[in-house]
């Protein structure tokens, strides 16, 4: 008779500890208290580094509070479902850590979404408001897809209390940049509604918050059908980052996190909050080009790539650049 696979293997069961256990403190987070951490031991320490912006934990903190003031304004409150379709930039972080400040829940949409599956993303994740940008990524223009996907966008008479038949519980979309488009809150809409809120408030959802909420929606890659939204607490982020960054990683604060990787996927978003945990810094980019991916390594004294897919290997591997450059 086969032995218990307790038996069998018994270090399967047995829990991982790290150094020494005495020593071992349990610290878990939320995670809109896990940035406002770090920038309270790391204020002007570099948070995000891009080929064309660098963002201090001061900066960053800053503009999310503000992002969240103009959300409260919109009428998020703690619990909402808030979308965020955006490139992979500082503006994504800025937006997600802005949700997590009110309290709301964070539904990252693959920026490569078609209108269709934008369609039933909004819908099935009930999002009452939705952030995106007239940055046109990588040949992606979203207000062009968001208004394919909701045909009655462009007719709908008020822009704060949307009336869309096949999105009912959505009530606006948020256009950051300079652009205006039909059915949308502009950026300067949304920013005067900020100054009316105040930080205070924010603060007061904040703290609400519990680390068993949802704090993240994230959808599959639908295999077998179409997409399946997984919710995530707030405890499952942070756990799980503080564990891959403290002990797989082993990271610190003067640690520098290089990762080509899109900031609406798990694989980006876990080294993410890993390194702000510890206070260090990530570097990422909008869209991968290995020339530029290289420059930055070398540029930046990066002492972690995050290269979790050969074909991003592969191209920095055979790239020119790669026997010039001093990793």
């Amino acid at each position: 008779m086969n032995q218990p696979a307790a038996t069998q293997h018994p270090a399967f069961f047995q829990p991982y500890v790290g150094e020494d256990p005495r020593l071992s403190r349990i610290e878990v987070t939320t995670i809109g208290d896990l940035l406002l951490k770090a920038y309270d031991r790391y204020p002007d320490s570099p948070a995000l580094v891009f080929p064309d912006s660098q963002w201090t934990y001061a900066e960053l903190v800053e503009r999310a509070l503000h992002t969240a003031r103009g959300l409260k304004a919109l009428g998020i409150k703690p619990r909402d479902h808030v979308g965020i379709l955006m490139p992979t930039s500082p503006e994504l972080v800025q937006v997600f850590f802005a949700v997590a400040f009110c309290g709301a829940v964070s539904v990252l949409i693959n920026a490569r979404y078609k209108p269709s599956e934008l369609a039933y993303v909004i819908e099935n994740a009930d999002l009452v408001s939705l952030i995106t940008t007239d940055t046109v990524a990588e040949h992606v223009d979203f207000v062009d897809r968001l208004q394919s996907a909701l045909p009655d966008l462009a007719s709908s008479p008020d822009c704060y209390n949307l009336a869309i038949q096949n999105a009912p519980r959505l009530r606006n979309l948020v256009l950051l940049g300079d652009s205006q488009a039909s059915g949308f809150i502009g950026r300067a809409a949304f920013e005067r509604g900020a100054e009316s809120v105040s930080e205070l408030e924010v603060h007061r959802s904040r703290v609400t918050v519990r680390v068993r909420d949802n704090g993240l929606i994230l959808y599959t890659s639908g295999t077998t059908s179409n997409p399946k939204g997984c919710l995530i607490t707030h405890e499952a982020m942070v756990r799980n980052s503080s564990v891959l960054g403290r002990h797989r990683f082993q990271l610190a604060h003067d640690d520098k996190l290089w990762s080509p990787l899109p900031l609406f996927h798990i694989a980006a978003m876990l080294p993410l909050l890993a390194i702000f945990e510890v206070g260090g810094c990530y570097l990422g980019m909008g869209h991968f080009e290995p020339g530029q991916a290289l420059k930055m390594l070398e540029k930046h004294k990066v002492t972690m790539a995050l290269t979790p897919f050969v074909t991003f290997l592969q191209a920095l591997i055979y790239h020119p650049y790669f026997e010039f450059t001093d990793l």
